[in-house]
């Protein structure tokens, strides 16, 4: 038996030697393709460094071929290339490349683009949470043949902004079918669910909102905004800027608020605050939560025009209801300082775990002195700790001084002055100089108890 045994494992290792040595020498292979600018091979290269197969795991590596074959238009890097940089980017907030390659891989017929691109809106990642627009995407990745995206949305449609509820069910269709878009408009009159769509109304849907995605007017307003945040050649941006405003004028969501934060910035256009608001309030009165929240913001400044609070806080309210997540913890911070309506802690405390739970790091910082001070919750120095570590892990500045004072005094937490050491030279090499005098002082102290 013994002799049997090793003989078997011997032959094992002789076929998973050999199969190593072929990955191998594919991998050199692919490399040298991808080097005289093969975009395949240059794919296959960043899969093989992503997986280990072929050689060892190196993400630099990846990110460069990837990268290389995004550029040379290759649908599938464009979203591998994206997820990584959602991945680098998960607590920034907005990751407008991501989006954009995203958007270019779907126009590409990518069915796999359009499945991320609606879990990016469903969970707001990289972009404003937008649970219809979510669904809606996900239900265009059925539509294009994306098998996982069928299958997330028959399994979990209400995650994903499409309900199962009847009543709600009925409202969203209600929605769809006062769209300005003829398409969405055909797809309502058909989609009087029972339970959950069908795969073929699905289907259907998929090709509807396709022919919304394609259409010429988005596809220019999406390259233009592309080309601007890009710092387009000058000589390009009188068209570019003429792409927005005809989109603006064709009722593309999101169009008109691109062109008023251009009217707000000044530069590219002239500076104007009345024209961006007129902007802003056409993109919210069809729902656009960013709108909405960029409204709630001019009208609390009063910048450029008359302060407002009546304005600033239902413009807030309206977008943190649509699960955008800085309005979610400006309507917290509203409520928790009585600022533009009538203080409310408990409503506070709610708005910010919504703002909280989606990666906020401000909304953890104030939640974390919220339960250590007892205001709108049970005084709790632990849950403190905990939304302080949140904050910390999401690259929160004064999160990272508070929670190193915490080791330094063990509140709450067993004393750990290596640990506080440690997060104070990560909010030193933010740019803090409060931590920055914190270190002096302790390097100071460790000096003085040394002698």
């Amino acid at each position: 038996m013994m002799a049997a045994d090793t003989s078997n494992n011997t032959g094992s290792e002789d076929v998973s030697g050999a199969l190593a040595e072929d990955e191998a020498l594919a991998f050199k292979s692919f490399r040298r393709a991808a080097d005289n600018g093969h975009a395949d091979a240059a794919y296959c290269v960043a899969k093989m460094c992503l997986s280990g197969v072929g050689c060892e795991v190196n993400l630099e590596l990846c990110r460069r071929y990837v990268k290389q074959a995004a550029e040379s238009g290759h649908a599938d890097a464009m979203v591998l290339y994206a997820l990584l940089l959602l991945a680098d980017n998960l607590f920034m907030g907005e990751c407008p490349e991501a989006l954009r390659l995203m958007h270019r891989s779907a126009e590409l017929g990518n069915p796999y683009a359009y499945g991320c691109l609606g879990q990016m809106y469903s969970y707001g990642i990289g972009v404003p949470k937008d649970a219809v627009k979510g669904g809606e995407y996900l239900c265009l990745a059925a539509g294009h043949g994306c098998d996982v995206s069928d299958s997330v949305l028959m399994n979990g449609i209400d995650k994903y902004g499409w309900p199962v509820e009847p009543q709600l069910r009925r409202e969203l269709i209600e929605s769809l079918r006062r769209s300005p878009n003829e398409s969405l408009q055909e797809f309502a009159e058909t989609a009087e669910w029972q339970d959950i769509p069908t795969v073929a109304q699905l289907q259907h849907l998929g090709k509807a909102i396709g022919n919304m995605v394609a259409s010429p007017v988005k596809r220019k307003f999406i390259d233009a905004a592309c080309a601007l945040m890009n710092n387009c050649p000058p000589e390009d941006l009188y068209n570019n800027i003429s792409r927005i405003c005809d989109a603006a004028s064709q009722g593309v969501v999101g169009a008109s608020t691109f062109l008023a934060s251009l009217y707000l910035q000044g530069g590219i256009v002239p500076k104007d605050v009345a024209q961006a608001v007129q902007l802003l309030q056409d993109d919210a009165d069809m729902g656009w939560p960013q709108a909405m929240y960029m409204l709630s913001k001019l009208y609390d400044s009063g910048d450029g025009i008359p302060r407002d609070p009546q304005e600033a806080w239902r413009y807030a309210q309206m977008a943190a209801d649509r699960d955008h997540v800085d309005a979610q913890f400006a309507v917290g911070q509203m409520y928790r300082l009585g600022h533009n309506t009538e203080q409310d802690l408990p409503k506070a405390v709610h708005y910010l775990r919504c703002a909280a739970d989606e990666g906020h790091p401000a909304a953890m910082y104030i939640l974390a002195f919220m339960y250590f001070r007892g205001e709108g919750v049970e005084q709790n120095v632990k849950r403190c700790v905990g939304f302080l570590k949140r904050a910390v892990a999401a690259g929160h500045t004064e999160a990272m001084i508070s929670l190193a004072e915490f080791y330094q005094g063990g509140l709450g937490i067993p004393a750990d002055p290596e640990a506080a050491l440690h997060l104070l030279s990560q909010a030193a090499e933010k740019g803090s100089a409060r931590a920055e005098e914190m270190l002096e002082r302790m390097y100071g102290e460790l000096g003085d108890s040394e002698v």
